[in-house]
């Protein structure tokens, strides 16, 4: 299943997201905003946070947890059910190799819900929002792309590069 934050690329100006975050007009090309919509558009790469916006991204983040932890619960019975007894080789191999895919996305999942319970602890703190590299604002669009993000997209990038000069 998609996860549940993605959202098509064509209708993502006009979305209650962005409107909620004045952005309806960013990013579309020069001449192209709509005549007479409400709200500025994103001013520059950093943000403040005011408590509605955080608010915002507390119950965004609150809505996914919540989703992740039932369709954890729910595929962990599937995962303990009896297995099937198969009598062909390649009919267990192909249920075997599923199994273990799924087994990889539950992780993943489980780490995802630790991402998204320190970003609320981030929030109580009063430190969401902020680069853990570098102490600037994180972007709104950024945030609103990958909630849980911890880095700006500059120390990202570079974090990146070095990753792959050394081949990890």
């Amino acid at each position: 299943p998609l996860p549940l934050y993605s959202k098509p690329v064509c209708d993502y100006y006009s979305s209650p997201t962005a409107r909620f975050l004045g952005m309806r007009d960013a990013g579309k090309p020069a001449g192209m905003a709509d005549k007479g919509t409400e709200g500025p558009p994103v001013q520059g790469a950093s943000i403040s946070m005011d408590p509605e916006k955080l608010d915002f991204f507390r119950k965004l983040l609150n809505e996914r947890l919540v989703a992740l932890v039932e369709e954890a619960n729910r595929s962990v019975t599937d995962l303990t059910e009896e297995k099937l007894n198969l009598p062909d080789a390649i009919d267990l191999a192909s249920e075997e190799s599923t199994r273990d895919f799924s087994i990889r996305l539950k992780d993943r999942e489980r780490k995802l819900i630790y991402k998204i319970r320190k970003a609320l602890e981030r929030i109580d703190e009063g430190e969401y929002g902020v680069c853990e590299v570098c102490g600037e604002d994180i972007a709104e669009k950024r945030l609103i792309a990958r909630p849980v993000t911890t880095h700006c997209i500059d120390c990202k990038t570079e974090a990146e590069t070095q990753e792959r000069i050394r081949g990890s």
